[in-house]
């Protein structure tokens, strides 16, 4: 969008982006250029994560405080908070981040729906809306739908409150997503109906039993603690179903799954929008956990994240001094090339992490209420030692700029366009972003007279394609087994 202006039809690396709505990435823009003064673009472009991971934690809590009380909506918080699927993605720049803020709003107010029924219908409807331009249809139509499946109970409960605030909210969630689709179909139409079928595409596919096993694996991990909890939960509770309120959460969260089945080509991302209808509910039962059930997670918790902690702490010490020599080999291996330097700002806050899930162990009472925090807490010293002692090795071995700055000095060099064959959206991204590289992929088309040929392989491509085409650079990321070649042809 800075870069080439493409707001109403946003591009990647120079072709539609279809995954996604527009909403997180104008903030995103925005953001990075107010803070371009301290921050660089990418670092700037994040805050819009920090805001919108910030806002679904926040309306996470309230909702959840609505429905089930203060105590349980501080639960349902950590419970979010320790879902492993935030900790691994709410830094990156994702319009799922965004999403899990409107979804949190909506889910909020169908929560207040009974009490302040034009506050709720405001929150649903924006909530419901900005859902819809952040991520599309798969994001939006699980709370529309759980919240139109419950109104038949709702009428005959003569819950009038809740009628009304679905009415407002629907129509307030239309005027909020009508203006960017209405404008594109004047301005840029093909674009429209490309991201209309892609959209309708991820959510009307027939399910299949390999990637329903897929979606199965990758919800068990990235939705624990939450998902467990919610079961019981909707156990519990089954027979306050037909209060909607209590049932949106849950029937949310089974229509969400519903259509993660339907997706014909589902990624690890799309389980992002169970995380908020799953840890609503989920504080609720955390607080009634039988012991037998609360102790064991609190002493998994303790186990799991002490030792991972001091495996991390020992780790680093053996990369930083060379000792234990065995152990240092080892680590250096990981990541090969690296030159570890000591910073002692990242190790004070190392150790006040350390310091802090300590104390909290050690003055805790023997109580089932600890079981959520002591995840939660244990999460948190993970990706806090990670994100100082380790950020560096980290970045090291993720990073693309040297292998875009590589790739990009080549192709200024000789001059010419560069053609692509294999290369996947975040590598023409980072490609874009770090190298100032554009790619005709040959899958769209395009590239025919391009003179550089840029193939993505699992192994190494060192094999020339034709007579007239030879291999100038090969590069890869530390220990990555996609490695990037560039070829030359000669006229």
């Amino acid at each position: 969008m800075l870069d080439r202006g493409a707001w109403l039809a946003p591009q990647l690396a120079a072709e539609p982006y279809l995954e996604d709505g527009p909403l997180y990435f104008w903030l995103s823009a925005w953001l990075a250029r107010a803070a371009a003064f301290a921050l660089p673009l990418h670092d700037g472009a994040r805050l819009a994560s920090l805001i919108a991971v910030t806002a679904a934690l926040y309306f996470t809590r309230l909702a959840a405080r609505e429905l089930y009380g203060k105590r349980s909506g501080d639960l349902s918080a950590l419970a979010f908070i320790g879902c492993v699927g935030l900790l691994v993605h709410a830094h990156e720049v994702l319009a799922e981040t965004a999403m899990l803020g409107f979804l949190a709003i909506a889910y909020y107010g169908i929560s207040i729906a009974w009490k302040k029924p034009l506050k709720a219908g405001v929150c649903f409807g924006l909530g419901a809306g900005g859902a819809f331009l952040a991520k599309g249809l798969a994001a939006w139509l699980a709370p529309v739908i759980a919240v139109l499946l419950l109104l038949p109970i709702a009428i005959q409960e003569n819950a009038r409150n809740y009628v009304k605030s679905v009415a407002l909210g629907l129509v307030l969630m239309i005027l909020a997503m009508l203006p960017w689709p209405l404008v594109l179909a004047q301005s840029a139409p093909d674009y429209l109906q490309q991201w209309w079928t892609w959209q309708l595409g991820r959510v009307t596919g027939m399910p299949r039993l390999d990637t329903s096993l897929d979606d199965l694996k990758t919800l068990a991990w990235m939705a624990w603690p939450a998902w467990p909890l919610t079961l019981w939960a909707a156990w519990t509770s089954r027979s306050m179903l037909r209060n909607p309120g209590f049932a949106v959460p849950l029937v949310a969260a089974l229509v969400a799954f519903v259509l993660l089945l339907l997706n014909p080509s589902p990624r690890e991302l799309d389980a992002l929008t169970l995380l908020v209808p799953l840890s609503i509910p989920a504080g609720a039962v955390a607080i009634n956990l039988r012991r037998g059930a609360a102790n064991a997670l609190s002493w998994f918790s303790l186990m799991t994240f002490g030792l991972i902690g001091a495996a991390l702490w020992v780790m680093w010490f053996a990369m930083q001094t060379g000792f234990p020599a065995k152990l240092a080999a080892n680590v250096a291996k990981l990541e090969p090339g690296f030159e570890p330097t000591l910073s002692w700002f990242a190790v004070v806050v190392a150790a006040l992490y350390t310091i802090g899930w300590i104390v909290l162990v050690a003055r805790s009472e023997a109580s089932t209420l600890r079981s959520l925090p002591f995840w939660t807490a244990g999460m948190t010293l993970t990706w806090g030692l990670a994100m100082t002692l380790w950020i560096a090795w980290i970045d090291y071995g993720k990073t693309y700029r040297h292998v875009a700055e590589g790739i990009g000095a080549q192709a200024r060099v000789l001059s010419s366009c560069v053609a692509s064959r294999g290369l996947g959206e975040v590598q023409r991204a980072a490609f874009h972003y770090h190298g100032g590289l554009l790619t005709e992929r040959v899958e769209t088309g395009a590239g025919a007279t391009c003179k550089l040929l840029l193939v993505q392989s699992d192994v190494s491509a060192s094999e020339p394609l034709e007579a007239d085409w030879y291999r100038i650079w090969e590069g890869a990321r530390p220990r990555d087994r996609e490695r990037y070649v560039l070829f030359h042809r000669i006229d």
